[in-house]
């Protein structure tokens, strides 16, 4: 039986368009028992997140990054936003 991976993902350019591809890739190229599941996109521009979950496919948008790692339907927070944002974003989600 296969289990299902909800990805909450933050940031939403370059990167975030790149994981979000690999993503949804992963049950094409792995034998795996878990199935990604595009949760939720975390963008702080409204405009930039609409069509960011609507071009990749992600099930919710959120504005919070805060509010992404602490939803308890997220299971994995993928950070995509420039390097040297990386630290609060993954200290606050560990």
């Amino acid at each position: 039986m296969k289990r299902h991976i909800n990805i909450g993902l933050v940031g939403t350019r370059f990167m975030g368009k790149a994981h979000s591809n690999a993503w949804l890739k992963v049950p094409y190229f792995f034998d795996t028992q878990i199935t990604p599941v595009l949760h939720t996109a975390c963008s702080r521009s409204e405009a930039q997140r609409q069509k960011f979950v609507s071009q990749y496919h992600w099930h919710h948008g959120e504005a919070s990054w805060e509010k992404v790692i602490e939803s308890k339907d997220i299971d994995l927070v993928d950070i995509c936003t420039p390097n040297d944002l990386h630290m609060p974003i993954a200290v606050a989600a560990a």
